[in-house]
């Protein structure tokens, strides 16, 4: 990486790690994988570092979500971007921390298309 594309990381980080409440980037697909929590997500669920977040989530959305959610949370989500309006989603569900703590959390989200990322299915 170059000397610009690691300060823009980690600007990024550090904006990220500023916003008032948890960030998570996650991939639209099979497995969901988890590819970004920033601290404030991290510390939510009473994880140290994203190492230990990965460990705790099993490094996926669906493992995220309090399993007895997990239908309802995605089929929310593909309901509301499918809908067309470009507009954020929002559902509610329930987390479980490190410790074993229950936490019902709001979620806002947006589905974005990265240039050279999956393609998305005709409407």
């Amino acid at each position: 990486m170059t000397q610009e594309s690691l300060t823009y990381t980690a600007i990024m980080e550090h904006v990220m790690d500023g916003m008032p409440g948890g960030v998570l980037v996650y991939r639209d697909d099979e497995k969901e994988e988890i590819l970004y929590a920033n601290s404030w997500l991290i510390h939510m669920f009473g994880c140290h570092d994203m190492d230990d977040f990965m460990a705790v989530t099993g490094g996926s959305f669906k493992s995220l979500v309090y399993p007895r959610d997990v239908e309802k949370v995605e089929k929310d989500i593909e309901r509301q971007i499918s809908s067309g309006t470009n507009v954020f989603d929002y559902v509610n569900y329930r987390i479980f921390t490190k410790e074993g703590t229950e936490k019902t959390v709001e979620e806002f989200g947006h589905l974005i298309h990265v240039p050279g990322g999956r393609t998305p299915p005709p409407a």
